[in-house]
């Protein structure tokens, strides 16, 4: 269940005891990045505001949007979310707006998500790419999370996919001259760009929004798409956030298991945090976080498939419990032509040497003299 949002005069007493998530006590005895006017000629008295000594105190950046405790959203920083369609990145959204209103019951209600309290600052989202009714019904949705009928003041939702490029960078500099801003989410960066791949208008693009974010302390999260296959996000202009963002995460789906995680892919300053999944669920109508020992499960499935199968003890004590089915020992070369029989995607020399040195690291075979010898497990098992 859901409770009712922060009280806006209570703000500021809860900023101060939930987390440290805004900004640090007695801001005034701490230096504060100094800002440089645009086209302006710089010359070494220019420099002395900016420069670094011992009587200078510059504080990590204050954490906006925390990820299950890793600092994702930085104050003055930009972070991005990517991920393949209807992944779920619209939940993950839904929770960053909401809870810049309040707190729900558990971590898990909100899919570890945590939002410092917006207080009387500003939290927009700009959707430049998805339909109006989409819009609405994110709209609608955070309420939902938040557990009010009506829009608080300070929560501004706009869809601009009307408006031409242009007109989109017009929009994100009016809102920033003419509000307070906490948060802004920017969803379809790439949609205010012609081409991605544009490597001159990408930078610009990305500086522009980091000096903006800096100048009015503001935590800005851009909304990318993975290249086609996953993995990388698209084009140069992603290639420049990673360069520059604070964090950065993925959300994917996992369609036969009906289930979403989201991946840390960086965190510039503090840890990393393991995955979080969640799926549907029909009970609560909503997004929820799976159980503890359902997620351990999938934290452990997750960090044995990026190991891959060279590294993988169950594949390669199948694959070796095969090679030595006709032999008690073999040679290099003989073990080498096994791997290769055996393992479709073992075919050249190099990957099979690659199996072949998993397996002695995991202590499923042995090398005497050149005499490589199977170790059985108590439960061999096969895996090809």
């Amino acid at each position: 269940m859901l409770t009712s949002p922060v009280v806006q005069e209570n703000q500021k007493r809860i900023v101060q005891l939930e987390d440290n998530i805004l900004s640090p006590e007695n801001t005034s005895q701490v230096n504060k990045p100094a800002q440089v006017q645009a086209g302006q000629r710089v010359g070494l008295a220019d420099l002395q505001k900016f420069k670094v000594n011992s009587k200078t105190n510059y504080p990590a950046p204050t954490p906006v949007i925390r990820i299950a405790g890793a600092n994702f959203g930085l104050q003055g920083m930009i972070s991005a979310l990517t991920g393949p369609p209807k992944s779920g990145k619209t939940t993950v959204i839904g929770f960053m707006l909401a809870t810049a209103f309040t707190r729900l019951e558990s971590p898990s209600e909100s899919l570890s998500i945590l939002t410092a309290p917006a207080g009387r600052r500003d939290v927009v989202y700009l959707d430049f790419e998805q339909h109006v009714s989409s819009t609405q019904q994110l709209h609608d949705k955070v309420l939902k999370y938040i557990g009010i009928p009506e829009s608080p003041p300070n929560l501004h939702t706009y869809n601009l996919l009307q408006y031409s490029m242009d007109e989109r960078r017009q929009a994100i500099s009016a809102i920033f001259n003419e509000l307070d801003l906490h948060l802004l989410i920017i969803d379809g960066l790439a949609d205010i760009l012609p081409s991605v791949n544009d490597e001159e208008k990408a930078n610009a693009l990305i500086e522009e929004l980091a000096i903006l974010a800096s100048k009015h302390n503001t935590c800005v999260v851009v909304v990318i798409h993975e290249n086609k296959g996953g993995g990388s996000v698209r084009g140069h202009l992603g290639s420049q956030i990673e360069r520059k963002c604070a964090g950065l995460i993925s959300v994917k789906k996992d369609r036969e298991r009906k289930e979403h995680s989201i991946e840390s892919r960086l965190i510039r300053i503090g840890a990393e945090f393991d995955n979080v999944y969640f799926s549907y669920s029909e009970e609560k109508g909503r997004m929820v976080q799976l159980d503890a020992l359902t997620t351990q499960q999938r934290i452990e499935q997750a960090a044995q498939e990026k190991l891959g199968k060279d590294r993988d003890p169950v594949f390669l004590n199948g694959l070796m419990f095969r090679c030595f089915e006709k032999a008690s020992t073999l040679t290099k070369t003989e073990l080498r032509a096994e791997v290769s029989r055996i393992d479709n995607q073992a075919k050249s020399d190099k990957t099979a040497d690659r199996r072949i040195a998993g397996a002695i690291a995991l202590g499923i075979i042995d090398n005497q003299d050149g005499q490589y010898r199977f170790v059985p497990s108590q439960n061999p098992l096969s895996a090809i």
